[in-house]
């Protein structure tokens, strides 16, 4: 059985009922649900009311963002159709724009604002049939250098910051509370958490080398905090362990 990747996991907190709704590619002959132990949550989920029928317009699969720039990125996909549209929008926007009718797996967006986070949705095109759009793909453009941060907006996705691998809520953008050494916000690591990782948003520095600087203190006394610096030439690379 394929279950996709972490980034296709549902969670749920809630007791009122939600539809999950989902296409699965041509062959498919049986599905499966698969539970994952969460030793933090207690009680289960419920599941009802199965419906499946076919589908002969699916979804493009596999979106994916790369070559970002200042002003521009390359959206690309995987589909069994030969058409397609594409709409994107700056995060936190009702309004889409909408491109319609192209012929090659892949589109350049240009246009865009630097150090901004886009939605980006694919759907397929099949005769006089249209699939659902897919799933929603975040990105952010490039920052340009020189580039100063101090998480003033206290949203780190929407400023192309992102933290992995945190499971203690005090992980995350602090207040004064925590400490802060300007400003209004910091961003705070928990002991309570094993490797956690900050990431920042891509960097464009062209033919140039990267020089960073930032401050840094112990919470307290109590206990010797660690960190390394690292970095990548991949703008692809999501994973920062």
């Amino acid at each position: 059985f394929i279950y996709g990747d972490k980034d296709e996991v549902v969670t749920t907190s809630t007791t009122s009922w939600q539809e999950y709704k989902n296409e699965f590619p041509v062959g498919t002959r049986r599905i499966a649900i698969k539970y994952i132990y969460n030793q933090n949550k207690a009680n289960g989920l419920l599941l009802d009311d199965f419906a499946f029928e076919t589908v002969s317009c699916l979804r493009p699969t596999n979106v994916t963002v790369s070559n970002i720039d200042l002003n521009s990125a390359m959206v690309s996909w995987t589909s069994e159709t030969s058409a397609w549209n594409l709409r994107y929008r700056k995060s936190g926007e009702e309004q889409w724009t909408t491109i319609e009718g192209f012929q090659t797996p892949e589109y350049t967006i240009g246009e865009l604002t630097n150090g901004t986070r886009y939605e980006v949705q694919v759907q397929a095109v099949h005769g006089n049939e249209i699939s659902d759009w897919t799933s929603t793909v975040s990105f952010v453009t490039a920052v340009e250098l020189p580039y100063s941060y101090g998480f003033e907006n206290n949203d780190l996705k929407v400023d192309g910051w992102e933290q992995q691998g945190a499971t203690a809520s005090y992980t995350g953008i602090a207040n004064a509370f925590w400490g802060i050494r300007t400003g209004s916000y910091s961003f705070k690591f928990s002991s309570y958490d094993k490797d956690t990782y900050l990431l920042s948003p891509i960097l464009k520095s062209g033919a140039n080398g990267v020089a960073v600087s930032f401050w840094y203190r112990a919470y307290s006394n109590d206990n010797t905090e660690l960190f390394q610096v690292g970095y990548t030439t991949d703008e692809n690379e999501t994973d920062a362990s």
